[in-house]
């Protein structure tokens, strides 16, 4: 009984630190967006409006509540995702339609609630056992000698494909980089053979070497996603190695303490990144601006300034009903023709026609397809993912399967839930996790 309640008030008061963060989080992030993001990046999108004190307040508490039931302790691999969603879209999502203040008042408290349904929603999978998948026997040996070949023949024929038009390039260049990689990629299904390798061959091959202290495979791993920088100049394969190597770093030892580390960290990188952004001196200025962009525009505020783009775009223009996703398409006539989601909402708040303003799923699968209805829905879809996925990779070592999947938070961050599953590597990493033998026989 005693032992009980021992376990019982240590659990509560990392909940109550955690909450903790969570405001001051909060508060950093509004001092990032409404100190530095907002005025330099208004141009974009990023805006600030003056807010009423009572929908000021009602969105940050909606902010703020998922800290009562997030997982704090790492027992399944989704948790990861989870965080992600939590700092990186779900806060950004809530927060910046009210500053930007496309909405008028009534309609932003029905989406900041609607979104706050949809971050109850996706959890509930935690409160469910998992189920005890049968397995089939595979060599391990076998197994893994099967990722090697393929993973060697999917780097030939992207090789194939690209031949010379590979290179690395700065990030102010990569555009460039993309618009000629474009071309090539057109009739040959390379870009799928990108994809497995990415989200999928190289993550897994990176995680079993740092989970077996392997040196070649975590270098291969890592120079694998490099060399596929160099063919679309996607920034996620660019940075996604030492995403995977830090996390994996984070909660190798304590995974009971991992949403508490995590979300300090968040905190002191917001705090000391504005901070470096504001007060640095001239000579480091570059430097610091370039990734200040990277970190608080385009990683951590873009879902957020999409969220607010689309919900006023689809609350006067037809919606989807889920056309643009292909195999609907061919049963539904999709309203915007051959045009994507992204292109659409680009060129209308922008009049560019070639920008893409692809965003999460709560905008893309939720808001474009049916409107508030669509976050309630895509939310227990999502929620059946994560499910899924955790009982597919129940029997591996938690860090290790959490490692695998750190390229699709990325990935999720950004485009629709449908297209994560199906070519962002998700619905292969679970195939690959499940068919996966058992960590003691492929850890040898």
């Amino acid at each position: 009984m005693i032992n009980g309640m021992v376990i019982k008030s240590k659990f509560l008061g990392v909940r109550t630190k955690v909450g903790i963060l969570a405001i001051l989080y909060l508060i950093s992030f509004d001092w990032m967006y409404i100190s530095w993001l907002s005025g330099r990046y208004s141009y974009m999108g990023f805006e600030y409006h003056p807010v009423r004190l009572d929908l000021l307040l009602v969105s940050h508490i909606v902010a703020w509540l998922p800290v009562l039931w997030i997982p704090i302790k790492l027992r399944r691999p989704s948790v990861i995702i989870y965080w992600f969603l939590f700092l990186m879209t779900y806060i950004p999502a809530v927060l910046l339609p009210v500053y930007i203040k496309l909405s008028n008042e009534g309609e932003l408290y029905i989406l900041i609630l609607s979104l706050l349904a949809g971050m109850f929603i996706i959890s509930f999978s935690y409160f469910l056992p998992l189920i005890k998948l049968k397995r089939l026997k595979i060599d391990g040996k076998k197994f893994m000698g099967g990722v090697y070949v393929i993973t060697i023949l999917l780097i030939l024929y992207v090789i194939y494909i690209f031949k010379g038009n590979m290179r690395l390039v700065g990030l102010s260049d990569i555009y460039d980089l993309r618009f000629g990689s474009d071309a090539l990629t057109q009739g040959n299904y390379v870009a799928y053979a990108i994809m497995a390798l990415g989200s999928c061959f190289f993550p897994l091959l990176l995680s079993l070497g740092l989970i077996r202290k392997s040196y070649w495979l975590i270098i291969f791993g890592s120079v694998g996603q490099i060399f596929l920088y160099s063919t679309e100049g996607a920034k996620t394969y660019l940075f996604s190695s030492v995403i995977t190597i830090m996390i994996f770093l984070l909660i190798r030892k304590n995974s009971d303490r991992f949403g508490f580390k995590f979300f300090s960290f968040f905190v002191f990188l917001v705090v000391v990144l504005n901070a470096l952004a504001l007060y640095s001196p001239d000579s480091w200025l570059l430097v610091v601006t370039t990734i200040a962009s990277i970190v608080f525009m385009r990683t951590i505020s873009m879902g957020g300034m999409l969220t607010a783009q689309y919900f006023y775009f689809f609350s006067t223009h037809p919606k989807t009903y889920y056309s643009h996703i292909n195999i609907v398409g061919k049963m539904l006539t999709y309203p915007y023709g051959n045009e994507p989601l992204g292109r659409v909402i680009g060129y209308y708040f922008t009049g560019e026609s070639l920008l893409n303003s692809n965003a999460n799923f709560w905008a893309t699968d939720g808001i474009a397809a049916a409107g508030i209805t669509g976050i309630i829905l895509i939310s227990i879809l999502c929620s059946a993912m994560f499910y899924v996925f955790d009982s597919a990779a129940s029997r591996h070592d938690i860090v290790f399967s959490t490692a695998c999947v750190i390229i699709i938070c990325m990935s999720l961050l950004n485009v629709s839930l449908f297209t994560t599953f199906l070519s962002g590597g998700f619905g292969l990493m679970i195939l690959i996790l499940y068919l996966l033998p058992a960590q003691a026989r492929i850890l040898k």
